[in-house]
């Protein structure tokens, strides 16, 4: 296994790349209700079709240094705190003592469309 995959060789007549990600590489996690999972974001992961009438939810932390230059594109309702140093690339912060209901309202109308 090298880092969080074991690949294997494939057909490449009928396959563009000429390695895939093998079944060993893959987990199965069933999670109740309450439940979540805590991974890291390089692991594959996904759900799949959701019977339950109640969206499921998820939330993404994601640590870099302060002299890192954030991109901004397609995070439209993400919000980045600083949580030790000083930012020193400019990057646009959240105030924590702060509600934002037009990222959840965003979120949720997006959620809708099926994005």
């Amino acid at each position: 296994m090298q880092g969080f995959l074991d690949y294997g060789p494939v057909d490449t007549t009928k396959n563009v790349f000429k390695i895939e990600i093998t079944r060993r590489s893959i987990m199965a996690y069933i999670l109740g209700p309450g439940e979540f999972s805590l991974h890291d974001a390089r692991q594959i992961h996904g759900l799949p079709t959701n019977p339950s009438a109640i969206r499921p939810d998820s939330y993404t932390m994601c640590y870099m240094f302060t002299p890192s230059k954030r991109s901004h594109e397609g995070l439209q309702w993400h919000q980045a705190y600083i949580g030790l140093g000083r930012d020193q690339a400019g990057n646009p912060y959240a105030d924590p003592t702060k509600t934002h209901p037009e990222l959840i309202e965003r979120r949720v109308t997006c959620g809708k469309k099926g994005h």
